[in-house]
């Protein structure tokens, strides 16, 4: 009780990153078992010619393949399934070594390649790309039995370090030990403290700008954002004339906008800011002319 007989190999079902750790421990038992079988298993021994050895080679090599078998399902039990009749074992575990291990050797350029086709975005989180990083590592060590360490991993990433993250790279250049886990630390905290706050901030500027383009005079952005300057297009809207208040219909003609008008000289940028929060729901084509000019004549003490 309690002996070699109880341990609980894993089964090997052909899934290729299994096939290393199960190779080692199917090996590992079959030799505390029976040190000689596992010799024939692995190939160390090859068939006598003397028929009193022969008689005993054939048994335990019969003994390791049905040990096999037991530890096997699905492609990997299929396969081997042709040397059942002579109950091979030698010849069975060959097979799932030339099967696994060969493919093991092709996935090994491809798992490279995705190596070199990682990349960091601007203003996305960089702790995504040193995710899949170390998950094509432990995918290499698991299939390939290969190891992937610091300087491997460093390799592909050191030269695609976005410019936002200049000053990262200029750091562990100059200052600090260029490593990948000082990479790692140092591109996650100034994503943190520095990009993903001014992406945060940049999209709540955009969604909470309720005025209308000085540019193209459409409503619901600024004319930094405006794509119509951007692809070359022309202001819209009458000329100023130097006169800053003049077709105030293009800007959203307000009682607010009106009385800043009365006395009042703006740049864009404060005009911009007045805009931002005005009362959106008056009419747009009202002028702030018509509007001072109500003004002018209100009824005196009212």
């Amino acid at each position: 009780m309690g002996g070699k007989d109880d341990y609980r190999m894993a089964i090997f079902s052909g899934r290729l990153e299994d096939w290393s750790s199960w190779k080692r421990e199917i090996e590992s038992f079959i030799g505390a078992k029976d040190p000689e079988m596992a010799d024939i298993i692995v190939g160390f021994a090859k068939m006598p010619t003397s028929r009193d050895d022969l008689s005993s080679y054939n048994d335990k090599n019969a003994k390791g393949y049905f040990t096999l078998k037991n530890y096997l399902k699905g492609a990997a039990a299929k396969l081997i399934e042709k040397f059942r009749l002579n109950k091979d074992g030698a010849c069975a575990f060959q097979a799932l070594k030339d099967k696994y291990e060969l493919r093991g050797e092709t996935q090994k350029p491809l798992l490279m390649s995705e190596f070199s086709q990682l990349n960091f975005s601007e203003t996305n989180d960089p702790g995504q790309t040193f995710e899949a990083a170390e998950e094509l590592a432990m995918k290499m060590k698991s299939c390939l039995d290969m190891e992937i360490n610091d300087s491997i991993l460093l390799t592909p990433l050191i030269n695609k370090i976005p410019s936002a993250y200049g000053m990262v790279k200029v750091s562990l250049e100059t200052q600090d030990l260029m490593s990948y886990s000082n990479l790692k630390s140092k591109m996650i905290n100034h994503f943190v403290t520095k990009i993903a706050n001014k992406v945060k901030d940049d999209q709540c500027l955009a969604v909470s700008f309720y005025g209308y383009c000085n540019w193209c005079r459409k409503y619901r952005h600024k004319e930094i954002e405006c794509l119509v300057k951007k692809n070359g297009g022309g202001r819209a809207g009458p000329p100023n004339n130097g006169n800053k208040w003049a077709g105030m219909s293009v800007y959203l003609a307000t009682p607010i906008m009106a009385l800043a008008k009365e006395g009042a000289i703006m740049s864009d940028g404060e005009i911009e800011a007045v805009e931002a929060v005005m009362d959106v729901v008056v009419a747009k084509d009202c002028t702030a002319e018509w509007l001072s000019l109500l003004w002018k004549r209100r009824p005196l003490g009212k």
